[in-house]
């Protein structure tokens, strides 16, 4: 058994923007710097549009990966494969990898699933996509997923004995010792305004119409409320003037793409974070919410329920159903929160216990 585990890791990389890229950024970072583990990298490139052009790079970088798969296992220089990927387009490329990866190297491969509607994917498939599915998962040595729901959902079309190994996503507590209201100062927000913050990718699946919607409910009980929504998507037009529509303009910001550097005095500065979400894997920003101390309220979807376990951690709302979650807002803004008890509940999900969870539960019983 090696000391120095050398990992392949196929999926996105920042500057990329999304779940799946800032997870293997901060993965890498903490395997390298606690134990020194050695990482290659294949990246996958996103497509954002359809177009021919787009297509025919897509097929461009594809075979130039496989190349690099290739080469990778003739030199061996590496361990073990870790892919992370989503579903759809996401999921079919990386099965092509797997294929290769299983034809030219001996080597375990781990499938990271981080997908928020692989249950939809695998329902919608026909039988041929539905079959190319089955083949990929029974392909790989070690499946891991983000909670006990995507294991079940997955358990139901792998072999009996196939290794699935739950590992939730991860963050680590902000060092930040800026005070709320010093953060507040900063962004210019209001020192005497309840403020929610919410950030993501403004898509369908994030709902947050619904908590538009909510927003619209909450403000008839109290004026004193603003909600923060950062991230950009393809809905943020239709957002913008539902807002408009409900004459929420006063109460409701888009503040666009957040930085990195920037995202920490966001969570610092506002009360509670809302995350309306349609379908979720098992979002990062809950873990940094909890990190902050601050509670968090989202929906009852994917791995979010096992995380918000109680109501000392935040507030569980039905999906698409914005009267529910207007209630669940109020409550929560009346609500005395105890932050350093929510601080101390998120420090198991910190990057050191997962990355060790990764290693020992995976890793080290494949190589």
């Amino acid at each position: 058994m090696p000391k120095k585990i050398r990992i392949l890791i196929i999926g996105p990389q920042p500057p990329s923007v999304g779940g799946i890229a800032s997870y293997i950024r901060d993965f890498t970072y903490n395997v390298k710097n606690i134990y020194n583990y050695r990482t290659l990298f294949i990246t996958i490139s996103i497509i954002k549009s359809m177009s021919i052009k787009a297509l025919c790079f897509k097929i461009y970088s594809i075979l130039f990966n496989i190349l690099k798969i290739i080469s990778f296992s003739i030199k061996h220089s590496y361990d073990i494969t870790h892919i992370h990927t989503s579903s759809k387009f996401s999921f079919i490329e990386n099965s092509v990898y797997i294929f290769f990866l299983k034809a030219f190297s001996r080597r375990p491969v781990v499938l990271h699933i981080h997908a928020p509607d692989f249950d939809s994917f695998l329902s919608n498939s026909n039988c041929i996509r539905f079959a190319l599915i089955k083949h990929t998962l029974n392909s790989c040595d070690s499946i891991i997923v983000l909670s006990s729901y995507w294991k079940e959902i997955i358990s139901e079309v792998t072999s009996e004995h196939k290794s699935i190994f739950i590992v939730p996503n991860a963050a680590d507590v902000s060092s930040l010792e800026e005070t709320k209201m010093a953060s507040r100062k900063r962004l210019n927000l209001p020192e005497n305004t309840k403020i929610l913050f919410s950030v993501g990718n403004l898509e369908e699946r994030k709902g947050y119409s619904y908590l538009i919607e909510a927003m619209s409910i909450v403000c008839n009980e109290r004026e004193d409320v603003c909600c923060i929504i950062g991230g950009n998507g393809s809905v943020k037009p239709s957002l913008e003037l539902k807002v408009s529509d409900l004459n929420l303009d006063n109460h409701i910001k888009f503040i666009g793409f957040i930085p990195d550097e920037m995202i920490k005095f966001w969570f610092n500065a506002c009360d509670i974070f809302v995350l309306p979400s349609l379908a979720e894997g098992s979002p990062i920003v809950m873990f940094e919410t909890l990190n902050f101390g601050k509670p968090f309220v989202g929906t009852t979807v994917g791995g979010i329920p096992e995380i918000i376990t109680s109501e000392d951690y935040g507030l569980l709302v039905k999906p698409r159903d914005s009267k529910d979650l207007s209630q669940k807002i109020l409550y929560a803004l009346d609500k005395e929160w105890d932050r350093e008890l929510i601080i101390s509940y998120s420090r198991q999900f910190n990057w050191a216990n997962i990355c060790k969870r990764v290693i020992e539960d995976v890793y080290l019983k494949l190589v």
